[in-house]
């Protein structure tokens, strides 16, 4: 989905690992490597610099909530 400011698309790829993407294509970046396909289980922050997503452990398979900052990584 995308970001509120429509600047950063956030997607899952076939191997489940969470991506951002700029909204021209570059700067992609992988946010998690194991991550589940439901693509309604991560969401943007209202000021588009925070991502929070649900991460499973690969060991406990706990679920999880994770932020990411855009910005910085």
């Amino acid at each position: 989905g995308w970001s509120p400011d429509g600047k950063t698309l956030a997607l899952t790829d076939s191997n489940t690992q969470l991506r951002l993407v700029n909204a021209d294509g570059t700067g992609e970046k992988v946010v998690s490597k194991f991550h589940n396909r439901d693509g309604s289980i991560w969401s943007f922050s209202p000021d588009s610099k925070w991502l929070a997503y649900m991460e499973v452990d690969r060991i406990t398979f706990y679920w999880a909530v994770a932020l990411y900052e855009i910005a910085t990584g």
